[in-house]
Formats: C-alpha cells, sequence, structure tokens
C-alpha cells in the first residue's frame, strides 16, 4: 500500500502586513534606529530661556542639592573663618552655576583665582585665593589656558552631553499635547448654515458687484440669525434652509498629556510631585517613595560632584590664611525636611543613648548633651 508523503506546515503565531512588512522577514522594525542629535550652544540656550520644561529640569537639582548647603564642625574660631571666605568667594552660589552649567552643556569647570599667581602656574596651598570662576566646555580650553590644579570638572555623563539631548524628544511631545488642545479649543464648537442654491448663487456672479450684493446677503442673514438667538433664545430660519453644530472631544487628551508629564520626569530623573507639583494616580500613591530615592540619589550626587571641590579649597583655605584646626570637618545638611514625628523619634533615641551612660558621665557632659535636643533647647538646664 502506497503511503502519502505528510506536508510539512508551518505555524506562526505573529501579525504579518504585506504592505508594510510588518512581522516579516524584513520587519519594518528592524530599520528602526537611534537618531544622532548634536545641539550646539544656541539651541540649548535657547532651550534654557524660553522652555520652562527644560529650565526646569536643569535648576531643580541644582537648587536642591545647594539648597541646605554645609554645617561645619570644629571651633567657633575656624568655622566662623572658613565661613567668612565662602560667603567671601560665593562658593554657594558658584557651586549651584556649576551644576546648571552641567546639566545644561554637559560639563561645567570650577576654576580657583589667587592673588599671587597667574592661572597658568601650579595652585599651591599657602596661595591666597582671589575668585573662583565657573565656565562651561564652549567658554575654556582647561588645557593650554589653566593649571590642572586650579580646575576642577563636573561632568552630567561619561559623553559630556547635555541634558537636552535625553530630554529633547520627550518635551517636545508634551508640549504638543498641551498646544494641541489650546489650538483646538477655538474651533471646539462650529456652527454651519446651509442655504439653497447658494454655492449657483455664487457661481453666477458676472460682476463684482453683484458678488459683493451676494456676500453682503449671506452675512446679514447669518448676522440676523445670531442676533435673534441672543436676544430671544430662539432661532428662526427658513424652511429650506439648516443648522448644523459640531463639537470636538477633547477629553482625552489630559490622559495623554498626563503620560507624557511622567515621560518628560522620568527622562529628568526628577519625581513628578516634584516637577509638576502633581501627585501621581494610582492606589495610595503619595510621590513619597519616589521623593525619597530622589533626595537619597541627591545626596550621592553632592557627595561625587561637589565634596571633592569642597575638600581641595578647605585645604587651600586652611592652608593660606593659617587656620589651625586638625578637627575642622564640613558635611552635607539632610536635603529633605524631617517631619515633627521624625524629630521627635530621632530625640528619644538620643535621649535613650544619653541615660545608658548616665551613670559614668559627668553632670556637665549629660547637660551638653541634653542641649542638642529639640525639646531641651528653651529650657535652662
Amino acid at each position: 500500500m502506497a503511503t502519502k508523503k505528510k506536508k510539512n506546515l508551518r505555524f506562526n503565531d505573529g501579525i504579518e502586513n504585506l504592505k508594510t512588512m510588518l512581522g516579516t522577514a524584513v520587519d519594518v522594525k528592524t530599520s528602526t534606529e537611534f537618531s544622532e542629535l548634536e545641539l550646539d550652544k544656541d539651541e540649548i540656550e535657547r532651550a534654557y530661556r524660553y522652555d520652562w520644561l527644560f529650565a526646569k529640569a536643569v535648576d531643580v537639582p541644582a537648587k536642591d542639592m545647594t539648597r541646605k548647603w554645609l554645617t561645619f564642625n570644629g571651633k567657633k574660631k575656624s568655622v566662623r573663618a572658613i565661613k567668612e571666605h565662602y560667603k567671601r568667594l560665593k562658593v554657594k552660589k558658584v557651586v549651584r552655576k556649576a551644576l546648571v552649567f552641567k546639566a545644561m552643556y554637559g560639563v561645567s569647570y570650577l576654576v580657583i583665582e589667587s592673588t599671587s599667581k597667574s592661572l597658568k602656574s601650579r595652585l599651591k596651598n599657602f596661595d591666597e585665593i582671589k575668585k573662583i570662576h565657573v565656565y562651561h566646555k564652549f567658554e575654556i580650553n582647561k588645557k593650554n589656558d589653566i593649571h590642572e590644579s586650579r580646575i576642577y570638572e563636573m561632568e552630567q555623563n561619561f559623553f559630556k552631553d547635555s541634558l537636552l539631548n535625553k530630554l529633547y524628544s520627550s518635551i517636545l511631545n508634551l508640549l504638543t499635547s498641551l498646544e494641541i488642545p489650546a489650538s483646538l479649543m477655538h474651533k471646539s464648537d462650529i456652527d454651519f448654515l446651509s442655504i439653497k442654491n447658494l454655492a449657483n448663487m455664487l457661481s453666477k456672479c458676472k460682476k463684482s458687484k453683484d458678488c459683493n450684493d451676494a456676500e453682503e446677503k449671506i452675512l446679514k442673514r447669518i448676522q440676523a440669525i445670531y442676533e435673534q438667538v441672543s436676544m430671544f433664545k430662539i432661532g428662526i430660519k427658513d424652511s429650506e434652509e439648516s443648522y448644523e453644530s459640531f463639537t470636538k472631544d477633547l477629553s482625552n487628551f489630559d490622559s495623554l498629556q498626563q503620560m507624557y508629564m511622567q515621560v518628560v520626569a522620568g527622562a529628568a530623573d526628577i519625581p513628578l510631585t516634584r516637577f509638576f507639583g502633581t501627585v501621581p494616580k494610582g492606589l495610595n500613591a503619595t510621590g513619597e517613595g519616589d521623593l525619597q530615592n530622589y533626595y537619597d540619589s541627591l545626596s550621592s550626587l553632592q557627595d561625587e560632584l561637589i565634596e571633592p571641590f569642597l575638600e581641595k579649597l578647605n585645604d587651600n583655605l586652611i592652608e593660606a590664611y593659617k587656620i589651625n584646626d586638625k578637627n575642622f570637618s564640613f558635611e552635607f545638611a539632610p536635603i529633605r525636611d524631617i517631619t515633627p514625628k521624625e524629630k521627635a523619634d530621632i530625640d528619644n533615641t538620643k535621649a535613650s543613648t544619653i541615660s545608658m551612660f548616665i551613670d559614668e558621665l559627668d553632670p556637665e557632659t549629660i547637660v551638653e548633651a541634653l542641649k542638642q535636643l529639640d525639646v531641651f533647647k528653651n529650657i535652662e538646664l
């Protein structure tokens, strides 16, 4: 008995479209690639000056990292001296400017100028510091003009690209979703009046005077209808005329805008609550966790970007101005404001620690320790 050969059957559970080549051997998705975006200085500055989204993405982290600023530890005399030099050199302001330039242009430079030496010479610890300059990559040639000991570099990323490179398409999408409804609002309600033989009436115009008369009659007819509606809340029309009104639906744009807002905030690494002042949607969503992660990230950036420069600056100030304090140190103040409950918990933990050693410490030491607690600040101990 002869046996029939089995045909090889091919099963495919995907979607194919021969017109667009979707899902076939030459799938259109295979031609999708990342495009190169090179923004020059003028484009970056226009975006920062005239687009609030980009300006906010640049300014918010810089302000948050320098808002609470520093706390100094050491002798009162040395702390006061360092604070005076920080104020004279406007250290907080120049660091914030450097952070802004880093985000805008991709890299910024803090340059220390001393009173006795040129910028091309090596900065020595005993040199008195005159001023701290801030430059971006379009302003400076660090190799030729400034000695490496005087310059400190802040980078946005490994490639030293502007933050706008990452935000460009997301910002444009959000702006488009905001602009389209604004434009459509002016055309959301359109009224149509149908007049019998209107096209024939206008096509038969042979003289400009006849056409002008016809157009004037039509405009007067429309005006009469609207005046009747305005005065009497009732419209009157000829039996051969028809009146229609069309309204555009703008109800779905808010969800689209919300989605693009989340995309922009995500691309900028800033929580939605901080960027737009909007609480994320969802069950029990407050944005508190996102804010905490954001502040933790900024604290890490403070240690990575700002602390090395300040340590270098402090070494110079201490040596140049003969500030004698081996125990001098500084730390960044907490970026996030703690709640009264969190303050109470911290004080309770400190008080419990003090009570563990109360039998071993002298009264003066205990009093000084208790003075550090908020609850005892206004009480004579």
